[in-house]
């Protein structure tokens, strides 16, 4: 049995002034999923003292207008990810009473920028030509700019052509400008 290695790779964004905008609608949009999910859960909770689980909050949110924004597998990604923080809160909750459940992303009227998930679907990539083509979801799709093209550069030390598949690009706001993970 061949052993497999997963990575991380970082990628600086070449043409950010380009992509930066269209980067920030995702990135709200993930964390308006983000809070419309959570909003969803606290009031099931309050109803009936459980927290709905992955399945039940993606099948709620697929009727939300905000689930549009982003590739559907994006939008998916974003509910797996507050599944895994409520489940990592009940883990911690065995030790520490006073831990709090998972929050809103929101300070004030301003959400943050969310990191972005592409899973397979939502993203092509082009190692040669150092670019990776991001899916916008239906609802923010403008014409013919139904993607986000981000040119990149990696370390000296890592050529993306030699790997044998990149399972998913996150779009990540670093607190300066935007940057691509590869996984």
């Amino acid at each position: 049995m061949a052993t497999q290695v997963t990575r991380t790779s970082v990628g600086s964004i070449q043409n950010q002034r380009q992509v930066c905008d269209d980067l920030g609608l995702l990135g709200d949009s993930a964390s308006k999923i983000w809070n419309v999910a959570r909003w969803t859960a606290d009031r099931i909770w309050d109803e009936i003292g459980e927290i709905p689980d992955e399945g039940t909050l993606k099948a709620y949110m697929k009727n939300q207008a905000c689930w549009k924004d982003l590739n559907a597998q994006s939008s998916q990604k974003v509910i797996e990810e507050l599944s895994d923080a409520f489940q990592s809160w009940f883990d911690l909750r065995q030790t520490d009473e006073t831990a709090n459940p998972p929050g809103y992303r929101k300070h004030g009227d301003e959400r943050p920028r969310s990191t972005v998930t592409f899973k397979a679907d939502g993203f092509k990539h082009d190692p040669e030509n150092n670019r990776v083509r991001l899916s916008k979801g239906s609802n923010l799709k403008e014409n013919w700019s139904d993607f986000i093209l981000c040119e990149y550069q990696t370390r000296p030390d890592v050529d993306l052509s030699e790997v044998n598949k990149v399972q998913n690009v996150r779009a990540v706001w670093n607190g300066d400008e935007w940057e691509l993970h590869f996984v």
